[in-house]
């Protein structure tokens, strides 16, 4: 009897034992498993839960394409006045005509012949480019050496009520304002923000001309991929553009 009851005692034990390992094998969570992200063939990513399935779309954040560059407001070549001087601006890439303000830039206008008929601009280059300002030149020599004035610097005519707009041809100089000699700039764009505004830093650029053909040779120069070469040529171009020679037009 007393070994009957020492039995049962046995059965029911086992019996607990059994029930609750079921119990937390049928209860135990495979949530690694479940919550494993898993790559589908359409592109999507697939996270599956306890709850359900959500498809989740890739999303590749590509960097903004580069904004292309406007192009330059079209330039109608103006028709010459009568009897202002013309010179021809004659390039590797193509010929440019300038028409020069006799009236409203004199002493402008005056030394830039002289450099002219010196035959000072044979032979220098534009060495400073930029497509979004202007294209300066008539300063340096192919292999780079700066060509010195012939002449003495000039009165600055900025105040002459001309503006730096889109194709006309201005006086470059240092950060002195009665500073300019030979070197020259034909702006590409409207550059306003070097018109006279007031003495000192402020007074401005003197415009003492326009193109009146061959506006897009400077469009094309201005458009040549630069290079840092330091010091004075910081927007030079990568292609050597040569002023082979300028002359009055007879």
């Amino acid at each position: 009897m007393k070994n009957l009851f020492k039995f049962s005692i046995l059965v029911s034990l086992l019996f607990s034992l059994g029930c609750s390992g079921k119990s937390e094998k049928e209860n135990k969570s495979p949530k690694a498993d479940q919550e494993k992200p898993v790559k589908s063939n359409d592109g999507l990513v697939v996270s599956m839960n306890s709850d359900s399935m959500k498809a989740v779309k890739k999303v590749d954040i590509k960097p903004p394409a580069p904004m292309a560059k406007p192009a330059p407001k079209p330039y109608v070549h103006p028709k010459p006045t009568p009897g202002n001087p013309i010179v021809v601006i004659e390039t590797n890439m193509g010929t440019i005509e300038v028409e020069l303000f006799k009236n409203k830039a004199p002493i402008s206008t005056a030394n830039f012949i002289k450099y002219v008929e010196a035959k000072f601009y044979d032979g220098t280059i534009f060495h400073r480019i930029k497509d979004d300002f202007m294209i300066q030149g008539g300063g340096f020599k192919e292999d780079l050496t700066e060509k010195a004035g012939k002449f003495p610097p000039i009165k600055n005519e900025a105040d002459n009520g001309l503006s730096n707009t889109r194709g006309t041809i201005a006086m470059a100089r240092t950060n002195v304002v009665d500073s300019a000699t030979a070197q020259f700039f034909i702006n590409v764009v409207d550059n306003k923000r070097l018109d006279h505004r007031g003495p000192g830093r402020r007074f401005g650029y003197a415009v003492f001309g326009q193109v009146i053909k061959g506006m897009e040779i400077a469009d094309k120069i201005k458009d040549i991929p630069r290079v840092n070469k330091g010091g004075p040529f910081l927007w030079f171009p990568s292609q050597m553009v040569i002023i082979k020679k300028v002359e009055l037009k007879k």
